[in-house]
């Protein structure tokens, strides 16, 4: 059987145009792909050119990913997630359905799958779990967090406060080291920041405040960490100054990596 495509077609859910890509063979068992957070449903091209000729695979852009609309509210939480990938089942006929999805896509994937375990047949989770219970633990144990909140957004969990907050990493002293901060635009207010390592400022970030209309992605900012703050040390004090009246940007993600 020779097979065409993929054809993009779209889906209503929540007065928003979905898109997937459907990659034929319609008689096979269906094959749901989900990409993650900053991702898009071609990415899982050289997937399902592979599975095609055993698998119906469809593959969607998440809302406010590739050619998907973006919500006019701002609305990303998961459970919006979760809903969008209901309909897109629901809508299709797909169900009992195998799933693969990655990162943010396998949170979505197992949520859906706890809801509606009736509808899944198979699920393969690729990173989509988050940190483990002892990789949580321990960070929490070496965070300092004055007058911050945790926040959720699109499945990934970070901290903004109004002061500050700090965080213990691990470095080679051996080796150049860079600090890879993840911020994401979406914030509700004016947000500043400045970045210190073991009390020495190595930078600052300032996101606007950004009206509902619009919406991003997350994304990671490096400061070079100059070699003498790591000379002689297993682990450094990373901190986060609130900064000109504001709190500081979410952070959803800190690590220190080799130059």
């Amino acid at each position: 059987m020779t097979l065409h495509g993929p054809i993009t077609n779209s889906f209503i859910s929540q007065r928003l145009r979905l898109n997937y890509v459907d990659w034929g063979n319609p008689d096979a068992p269906p094959l749901l792909l989900v990409h993650g957070g900053r991702d898009h449903a071609r990415s899982w091209d050289w997937v399902a050119e592979e599975l095609r000729n055993d698998w119906h695979i469809i593959a969607p852009d998440l809302r406010g990913h590739g050619d998907s609309s973006w919500s006019p509210d701002g609305s990303y939480e998961m459970s919006a997630f979760v809903y969008d990938m209901a309909q897109l089942i629901h809508q299709l006929g797909l169900a009992p359905v195998s799933i693969i999805a990655h990162s943010m896509g396998g949170n979505i994937a197992t949520r859906y799958a706890g809801i509606f375990p009736e509808n899944v047949r198979k699920l393969v989770n690729i990173e989509g779990l988050g940190l483990s219970p002892k990789m949580q633990a321990e960070r929490d144990a070496n965070a300092v967090i004055g007058r911050s909140s945790p926040v959720v957004l699109a499945g990934r969990h970070g901290r903004r406060a109004s002061d500050y907050f700090s965080v213990d990493l691990p470095v080679d002293p051996s080796r150049p080291m860079v600090l890879v901060v993840t911020y994401h635009p979406e914030e509700r207010a004016n947000r500043s920041t400045a970045v210190l390592v073991d009390g020495t400022k190595v930078g600052e970030q300032a996101i606007p405040r950004i009206s509902p209309q619009r919406q991003g992605e997350f994304f990671d900012v490096q400061y070079p960490i100059p070699n003498g703050l790591v000379a002689g040390k297993r682990k450094v004090t990373v901190r986060f100054e609130a900064t000109g009246g504001n709190e500081t940007p979410a952070v959803y993600g800190v690590r220190m990596v080799r130059r």
